[in-house]
Order: C-alpha cells, then sequence, then structure tokens
C-alpha cells in the first residue's frame, strides 16, 4: 500500500513510473496490456472518479499467486483510462477498496491523487455507503438486527473469525434485514457500517446462516460460487463534494437461482 492510500497495481506502477521518465508512456501502455482486456461495465466516470459493476469470478487486483497477474479488474481499468495518451500528470491506479473474487458489484477506483486521498480518508472514516445482498444457508433468528464485533484471522483456519468486542482483531459492524425465506434458504440485505476482509460472510456465519454454497465458511449448498452482490456504493465526490449514490442490479444468474429456489418452495 502506498503512503497516499493507493494500492498500486503490483509492478506496472513502477515500470509506468521509469517509462514516463524516459518519456515512453505509450510504449509501456503497449507493452504491459499487449493482452486485450476484459470490458469494464461502467457505472459513472468522470475525472476523478471511476464506478464499475464488477462480475463475480474476476480478482480486483494483482496478487502473490501468478494466477492472477493478468484478467484483473484492475488490468483492465488501466487499459481503458491508459488507452490513448497515457496517464496524467496526477494519475495512480487507484484500487481503494476491494471485493472478493466471487463477490459481484459497485467498486469505485480513483483516477487521480487527489480522489485517492478523499476516498480513503472517507472510507476510514465510515462515510461510504455499502449495501450487499446475500443468499444465506437458513435464515437469521430475528428478521432484521445489527451484528458488532471484531474480526480478525481464525488463528486454525484459513478465514477470518468473528471475535468478541472485547477480544483482539479491529471492530466491524453490519445491520441486515431478511427479505425473503425460501425454504432453507433465506435472501438478507446488509448495510455495512465497516468495511472489513470477508465482513458479511464473517457476519452472515456469526448470525447462524453462512452464505449458501461458501465452503470457506461452512456454508452447504450447490451453489458454486456463491452469492454476494454489491449493489449500492454512495460516497462524496472528491472534488464537487457532492453525494453521489448508485445501484447495480441483480446478475442474471442470482436471478435463475432465486426463480428455481421459489418454484421448489
Amino acid at each position: 500500500m502506498r503512503r497516499d492510500g493507493v494500492a498500486p497495481v503490483a509492478g506496472v506502477y513502477r515500470a509506468l513510473d521509469r517509462a514516463r521518465r524516459r518519456g515512453e508512456d505509450n510504449d509501456a501502455m503497449r507493452f504491459l496490456f499487449a493482452e486485450t482486456p476484459r470490458p469494464l461495465d461502467i457505472v459513472f466516470e468522470d475525472g476523478d472518479v471511476l464506478v464499475v459493476n464488477k462480475p463475480s469470478g474476476v480478482v480486483v487486483q494483482p496478487g502473490r499467486s501468478w494466477a492472477f497477474w493478468s484478467g484483473t479488474l484492475a488490468h483492465a481499468v488501466m487499459a481503458h483510462c491508459c488507452r490513448d495518451e497515457g496517464p496524467a500528470d496526477d494519475w495512480r491506479p487507484g484500487v481503494v477498496h476491494r471485493l472478493d473474487k466471487e463477490t459481484s458489484g459497485l467498486v469505485v477506483l480513483a483516477k487521480t491523487a487527489l480522489a485517492a486521498r478523499s476516498l480513503r480518508a472517507e472510507f476510514a472514516a465510515r462515510g461510504v455507503k455499502r449495501v450487499y445482498l446475500a443468499l444465506l444457508h437458513g435464515s437469521p433468528l430475528e428478521t432484521e438486527g445489527r451484528v458488532e464485533t471484531h474480526i480478525a484471522p481464525d488463528p486454525t483456519l484459513r478465514r477470518m473469525a468473528a471475535l468478541p468486542l472485547d477480544g483482539e482483531g479491529a471492530y466491524a459492524a453490519s445491520r441486515y434485514r431478511c427479505i425473503e425465506k425460501l425454504e432453507e434458504y433465506s435472501v438478507v440485505e446488509f448495510r455495512l457500517e465497516t468495511g472489513k476482509t470477508h465482513q458479511v460472510r464473517v457476519h452472515a456465519l456469526y448470525l447462524g446462516c453462512p452464505l449458501a454454497g461458501d465452503a470457506t465458511y461452512g456454508g452447504a449448498g450447490p451453489l458454486d460460487p456463491f452469492l454476494l452482490h454489491a449493489g449500492g456504493l454512495g460516497f462524496v465526490h472528491p472534488r464537487s463534494r457532492e453525494l453521489l449514490a448508485f445501484e447495480a442490479g441483480l446478475p442474471p444468474h442470482f436471478e435463475r437461482v432465486f426463480v428455481k429456489l421459489r418454484r421448489d418452495v
């Protein structure tokens, strides 16, 4: 993570910086993005921010695994923003938050250093509005409520765990509302007050009804991947200070699963 809060796209930023000093931006672009980038479902774009609707199965940015060094959302964004004359003077590959590979939905990316600083501060202050829809295996005991825990890595399993508020870990809070019950499953809306790793998945398990098909967190069912969609996103624009709010409808495979479950009720 850069000190200005922007997560660089692996070594790409360093390569661009070296190319910039040599005056070879366009050559660097062609070299780094020789592959055809995946298309972007752009919900909003201006000079500072880019909001996209990420499909399930796409990694947000390159990681340690070589399997994720191409075809990520960050690669597509870099190619989109630098496809003509190269990046502006204050441009950064601005991944300021992430969704899991399996999770679909809205992601905001910073196109300038100003936007990166502003969005990072808003995320840190818990000002960004995030709404998720999930299919759970089971139903919460209460139709709606609030979950408040600490979240930390599980010492025995490769996943995160919900811990008591007086224990270790980072504070995490979510509000939930059961929208529909479908036999052994339920459709639940989560509104995040914080944004910790795997927060919805951890809090669903804490409620006793993990995401259906989420094997990492004990979710039974034939679904692969699990159904988790970031359908609502709101934040203050870094330059105009206008409050922006976006919604993304459910992906087609969600609708197909819901139709089948309703038919089986």
